[in-house]
């Protein structure tokens, strides 16, 4: 039986060693791989040369946390053949097997080098849904703070700098012995003290020349030298952190040959560029089959470096969700840290982008760190639809560069000063931003119109301006929704709600002036006609009937029946508790009294009434239409129509006891079409002109559809309405001398030209390109 085995363990090592020194690919041979030079000074990251992972030995079956979790010691003077025999336990296949916190045992009794236990309490980190590491490219930024979850533990830094929050923030911190330089070595010396973090990440990628490019043997020295002494501190340890470059395999099993019986591990730390989900896992599961420690992936991305396409958003999505549950419950993956938490990728598709220029997390970012959740609600669904939900890019648009940003803002807010056109300015900013879906834009453009120094909230000029303007934007971002609609709207205003200072905040108007009563409701009713009078006429009628014809809902208007004592009697049949209904006997009375009723009503009611009787008690009425749909079904198209306008309001609430209010009346209950009724409530300049905090003028008004529906595309039709609309705003009463100009032929050329030229920076693909918008 052991010649048996033996022989099996001759024939494996030779599979491996054809496979890791067999000819590789043309790119994989390529020297001077300049990776990130990720240490301590967040040097700009160089260009990447290619990687090839196209070629590897097939990963043996995973093996479980039962024997990955015991600390690794290297045995000297022996073959490979025999370091592999002697230091692996293989375990029963279980890839996937629940995980549990990551412990390390005690060093094996061939570890006279230890030095110490390596006792650091390492708490939640690598338990599942505490994988998630940071690294992190900032120094001491304090956007540190928007990347601090449940699920997010550890961070590193390339270094020994730990930022200074990192503490209060309740990060597990990692210090890095970059390379085997003299001043590498000393910063690390310098600044290595208990405490100062818990795990000692080993040299970064030794197998490339663009990186701390060192041989095993001379890692292995170092290592033996200046980490290896550091287990008496408390610090566990984790191996100089691989490539994904073929040779990485190789090097790693010669750095273990070279350390004998004098280093100890904790941790295989690992780095990941490829593309495709299946690639990564086959990758970890070679490493941990051969090495048999658990894994920090200290930096990955669905990035290729190998030639040929990237990954799409979509791609990376899946990509994510996919690694963050292999992770989850894989237990001998001990921590993640996706690449990179840093303004700018530099050589990796930017689609892996995780922080904003403003330093909050993208939509991936966000998704990262919530352990693959898009907020509490979504970590209870099924783990097939959580999938499908990261796909068809459901985050929003990546924020561009803040420097073009600026740049852009810059020169068409100069112009609009030029041409005293300042609030029509912010206005079609507020609305583009808003429409290009890429909410962190928003702060960054009331930030921009409030200071002198962007990055300084000192410099926020007086209150009753900032006031002023945020107003304004936030006006301006509710009239938007009437034209791309209100989750993007969400979005924005909260992006807005977050950025504005707290005397801001307490300043700006916290009541609705917006609210339908029955008091109010003819006056809203008829700022909606007049309004879709002046930008629709000679036209308007016609195209109410147009829209009416596609569904009779859309914008027709709906007429209740008159009240009259047939209501009172069905009020006071349901006017008890509300688990109260009519008997089955009660109905047919019910149903004769209703139709006959609505027999002599006949065309009573008014087309053009805006006349609302508000006292029926609908909720309680409707509450019966269950049982009446098979006597009456007049009753569903009517209670259906009514249901939004009592949400809104509008009826004003039951009386105590039906006898309280008389039920006669030849007032007929008219409900407005939801257009006329979202141009008098939203669309429509508000009641007191100027003196209404963040009021919008008619022709401010047309600057936000034209501005929206430029933004948006594809909707000329509708554009070219609110482009005529915004033209004859200037037959309005009472213009503004800005306003009068923004309706001037050359001010909504403006106006159309200015949006263009900030699509040119948010929303690229759109249109022509700089200079070419044609009206």
């Amino acid at each position: 039986m052991a010649t048996k085995l033996l022989n099996l363990v001759a024939l494996s090592s030779l599979a491996i060693m054809a496979c890791t020194f067999g000819a590789p690919p043309t790119n994989a041979l390529s020297t001077g791989h300049l990776h990130a030079n990720r240490y301590v000074e967040h040097a700009p990251i160089a260009a990447r040369k290619k990687r090839d992972q196209s070629k590897r030995c097939k990963p043996r079956p995973s093996s479980s946390l039962a024997s990955s979790s015991a600390t690794h010691t290297t045995t000297s003077a022996h073959s490979q053949v025999a370091a592999i025999t002697t230091t692996h336990t293989q375990a029963a296949p279980s890839s996937t097997k629940p995980a549990a916190p990551v412990t390390t045992s005690k060093a094996s009794s061939g570890n006279s080098g230890s030095s110490g236990s390596g006792s650091a309490n390492l708490g939640q980190f690598g338990t599942p849904g505490h994988k998630i590491c940071n690294a992190w490219g900032n120094g001491n930024d304090p956007s540190l703070a928007n990347f601090k979850t449940e699920h997010v533990i550890g961070l590193y830094d390339w270094g020994v700098q730990k930022p200074a929050n990192a503490d209060k923030l309740g990060y597990l911190y990692m210090p890095m012995l970059w390379g085997g330089s003299k001043d590498k070595i000393d910063e690390f010396e310098a600044a290595i003290k208990p405490g100062l973090g818990q795990i000692i990440l080993g040299f970064n990628e030794p197998n490339e020349e663009g990186q701390s490019n060192m041989s095993p043997q001379t890692a292995a020295a170092l290592w033996k030298q200046h980490i290896q002494p550091k287990r008496s501190m408390g610090y566990k340890l984790a191996t100089p952190a691989m490539s994904s470059r073929p040779n990485g395999f190789a090097w790693m099993q010669d750095f273990f040959k070279a350390c004998g019986d004098e280093c100890t591990f904790d941790f295989q730390a690992l780095h990941y560029y490829d593309i495709g989900f299946e690639k990564l896992q086959a990758y970890l599961e070679k490493y941990h089959n051969e090495f048999n420690l658990p894994i920090l992936l200290t930096e990955f991305a669905d990035q290729n470096f190998n030639g040929g396409g990237q990954a799409t958003m979509d791609e990376i999505w899946q990509f994510m969700g996919q690694a963050l549950a292999f992770f989850d419950q894989t237990e001998w993956i001990a921590a993640a840290c996706p690449f990179g938490v840093m303004h700018d990728l530099q050589g990796v598709n930017p689609l892996n982008l995780l922080q904003n220029p403003d330093g909050s997390p993208t939509a991936l970012g966000s998704f990262v760190i919530n352990d693959g959740n898009f907020g509490m609600t979504v970590k209870h669904l099924p783990p097939a639809v959580k999938q499908l939900l990261t796909l068809r890019t459901p985050q929003p648009r990546p924020t561009p560069s803040l420097s073009k940003l600026t740049g852009v803002l810059s020169s068409t807010y100069e112009d609009a000063k030029a041409k005293k056109a300042e609030r029509g300015w912010l206005t079609l900013a507020t609305c583009t931003l808003l429409t290009a879906n890429a909410p962190p834009t928003i702060g960054h453009l009331y930030r921009f119109a409030t200071r002198t120094d962007l990055e300084n909230a000192a410099t926020r000029r007086s209150l009753a301006e900032a006031l002023d303007k945020a107003a304004l934007m936030r006006e301006s971002a509710l009239k938007s929704c009437i034209f791309v609609g209100v989750p993007r709207t969400i979005l924005s205003l909260a992006n807005l709600n977050e950025t504005i200072e707290d005397d801001v905040r307490n300043g700006l108007r916290m009541t609705s002036v917006r609210t339908v009563t029955r008091e109010n409701v003819d006056e809203i009713v008829a700022r909606g006609e007049a309004l879709w009078a002046s930008i629709y006429e000679p036209h308007a009628e016609k195209l109410r009937n147009k829209l009416g014809s596609y569904h009779p809902d859309f914008i027709g208007r709906v007429c209740l029946l008159y009240a009259h004592a047939w209501v009172g009697a069905l009020r006071a049949r349901v006017s008890g508790p509300p688990a109260e209904a009519p008997s089955p006997v009660d109905a047919p009375i019910m149903h004769r009294g209703i139709m006959q009723r609505v027999r002599s009503l006949g065309p009573a009611c008014p087309r053009r009434s805006s006349s609302v009787w508000g006292i029926i008690d609908v909720r309680r009425t409707c509450r019966i239409v269950g049982m009446l749909r098979a006597a009456c079904p007049l009753l569903n198209p009517i209670c259906t129509a009514l249901r939004p306008i009592t949400h809104a309001n509008l009826l004003v609430d039951r009386p105590s006891a039906p006898s309280s209010r008389p039920f006669a009346s030849s007032v007929p209950f008219i409900i407005p079409e939801f257009i006329i009724q979202a141009y008098g409530t939203v669309l429509a300049p508000l009641p007191g002109g100027d003196a209404v905090q963040g009021n919008l003028s008619r022709a401010l008004g047309s600057v936000v559809g034209t501005a929206c529906l430029r933004a948006e595309g594809g909707v000329g039709p509708q554009l070219t309405s609110h482009v005529f609309g915004l033209l004859k705003a200037r037959n309005v009463p009472g213009l503004s001398e800005e306003d009068y100009w923004l309706a001037s032929d050359e001010g909504t050329e403006w106006v159309v030209r200015t949006v263009d030229k900030l699509l040119d920076v948010v929303k690229p693909e759109l249109g022509d390109g700089p200079g070419q918008a044609k009206l």
